[in-house]
C-alpha cells in the first residue's frame, strides 16, 4: 500500500459505517462543530460518535450490526455524493461546500502534472476521483489529495479501451442511462469530488479547466495526444477492474 498516512485516513472515512471523533475535551466548541461538518461531507452516510478518553457505550461499537457487505460491495468508494446526490449540505457558518467536476475533454498531461507538483489552493481540504489524461487512452487515473498530500495514480481500465466481448450484460444500457458514455469516447471523463472550506467554486473549476486540452487540441484527437509531453510517473496497470463498475 503506496498511499500517505493521511490518505489513508480520508479513505477510511470514506468507507467507515462508524465513526468516533474522540479527544473532543482538548476542541474548542466551534472546532469539534468544524470536525463534524468535515467528516459529513467526507461521508453522509456515516454515524459520528463523540467520546473524551474514548468513553463510549459499549453498545455503540459492538454488536451494533451497522455493517452490510451488499452496502459494502456497492460503495463507489468516491463521488459517492456526487453521482448518487446523498450530499447533506453543510452550514454557512462553517463555510464547508463540496462539488463535483465533470468535463468531457481529457487533461493535458504536461499541465496536470504542473498543478500536482504545485498543489490545491488553501481552502481545498479534499478531493478525489477518476481523470482522464490524454497520453493515456486506456486507463483512468485516481486523482486524490488531502492539504498536504496530493497523488495521482493508475486506475482502472476505461470500458471503452475494453473488448465489447468482455462487457457484462447490459452495460452499455446502463452507461448510457447514466449519462456514463460519449459515442465518440466512451466512458472517458473527469468526475472529481472537491471539499473545501471558504472555497470559491468557480475559481477552482477554472483552475482545473486550465489543465485540459484546449478546444483546438481537443479536435486533433488521439494521434496528436499520444505524442503530447507526459512527465506524469507510469502507472501500473490492473486489466482487472474497469472505471465504470457494473
Amino acid at each position: 500500500d503506496r498511499r500517505s498516512l493521511a490518505q489513508l485516513h480520508a479513505d477510511q472515512i470514506e468507507f467507515a459505517d462508524l465513526i468516533m471523533l474522540n479527544k473532543c475535551d482538548l476542541l474548542t466548541e466551534a472546532a469539534k462543530t468544524r470536525c463534524l461538518q468535515v467528516l459529513s461531507s467526507m461521508n453522509p452516510t456515516a454515524k459520528v460518535v463523540t467520546s473524551t478518553r474514548s468513553a463510549v457505550p459499549v453498545a455503540e461499537v459492538l454488536g451494533a450490526k451497522r455493517f452490510s457487505m451488499r452496502q459494502a460491495e456497492a460503495h463507489p468508494q468516491w463521488l459517492k455524493e456526487g453521482r448518487h446526490a446523498e450530499h447533506i449540505p453543510e452550514t454557512i457558518e462553517f463555510g464547508i461546500s463540496s462539488f463535483v467536476y465533470r468535463r468531457r475533454r481529457p487533461f493535458h498531461p504536461a499541465r496536470l502534472g504542473k498543478l500536482l507538483a504545485d498543489g490545491l489552493p488553501a481552502s481545498v481540504l479534499r478531493s478525489k476521483g477518476m481523470m482522464w489524461v490524454a497520453s493515456r487512452p486506456t486507463q483512468s487515473g485516481v486523482w486524490s489529495t488531502t492539504q498536504g498530500t496530493r497523488e495521482l495514480r493508475g486506475g482502472s481500465l476505461w470500458w471503452a479501451a475494453v473488448d465489447e466481448e468482455k462487457w457484462p450484460e447490459g452495460l452499455l444500457a446502463d452507461m448510457k442511462a447514466a449519462g456514463l458514455w460519449d459515442d465518440k469516447f466512451g466512458d472517458r471523463q473527469q468526475e472529481v469530488v472537491v471539499i473545501g472550506q471558504d472555497m470559491d467554486q468557480k475559481t477552482m473549476e477554472d483552475l482545473l479547466d486550465t489543465c485540459l486540452v484546449t478546444p483546438d487540441e481537443f479536435e486533433k484527437g488521439q494521434q496528436h495526444w499520444d505524442n503530447l509531453e507526459d512527465a506524469l510517473p507510469a502507472w501500473d496497470v490492473d486489466e482487472g477492474q474497469f472505471a465504470h463498475q457494473h
